[in-house]
């Protein structure tokens, strides 16, 4: 009887130790098995569909930094610097979003915080203001269906595009005439020449398809403008508390 009570801790430890070590090879199984898709995925990254690079990228993203590590050991035996470069688009977006994440997290404590960087979305004008820091090619390539020289021949387009619609943003900020209905009129023409007279550059190396899809990257800023019209209404420009709204990323 005393033997059983004192050989009691024994067998449960070692049952207990059997359980463990059943729980680390199922730990285990599963990591790898989460590395193993992992790297598939970062496989795929080189594919000439911009749809499936696209549909790689946003679950890579949804993955966060796990995925970095893997992301960059593949870009050292990338097929192309067009890879690399995509690549390189990607980390940023999820380290991007894990930053965004952790200041969430740390603005949590009170609504005061999110407002304060609400309002520091707002007030930025100008080339900012139309994203043209921001395009997103790769949304863009798979909207479009462009390939990879498509993408280096109109991403430098659209960026100049938004530049040029934001320094005209802002010089109508500037001006006084935000209540002026005819000044905002003038603005919308403007800012639809400003479109327009990039067109023909794309017809170049696009056919009448990846036009139609392209021309909405084109005209973001104006439609934009269209909403603000009118009674010279100014949301998310200058107001801090809701221009939130302005930092939102656009196509």
């Amino acid at each position: 009887m005393k033997l059983g009570v004192l050989l009691a801790p024994v067998v449960l430890a070692t049952c207990a130790g059997f359980t463990a070590a059943q729980d680390d090879d199922a730990a285990n199984k599963d990591k790898a098995s989460a590395v193993a898709y992992l790297q598939t995925l970062v496989k795929f990254m080189g594919d000439d569909d911009p749809r499936l690079r696209l549909s790689v990228r946003e679950a890579l993203v949804v993955m966060g930094t796990q995925a970095v590590g893997a992301i960059n050991t593949a870009k050292t035996s990338a097929a192309s610097d067009h890879v690399r470069k995509f690549m390189d688009r990607t980390v940023k977006r999820i380290k991007d979003r894990a930053a965004v994440r952790r200041d969430n997290n740390n603005d949590r404590g009170g609504r005061g915080g999110r407002g304060g960087r609400g309002g520091r979305g707002g007030g930025r004008g100008g080339a900012n203001m139309f994203g043209a820091n921001s395009v997103d090619i790769d949304r863009l390539a798979a909207d479009a269906n462009l390939n990879w020289e498509q993408m280096d021949k109109v991403q430098p387009v659209i960026k100049k595009v938004r530049k040029d619609m934001g320094d005209l943003w802002q010089e109508f900020r500037e001006s006084g005439a935000m209540r002026d209905r005819e000044a905002w009129q003038d603005l919308r023409e403007e800012m639809e020449a400003i479109s327009k007279d990039a067109e023909p550059a794309l017809k170049e190396f696009l056919d009448a398809k990846q036009m139609k899809q392209v021309k909405r990257y084109l005209s973001g800023g104006n439609r934009m403008m269209g909403r603000r019209g009118g009674g010279g209404r100014e949301r998310g420009g200058d107001r801090g508390g809701r221009g939130g709204r302005g930092g939102r990323e656009r196509p």
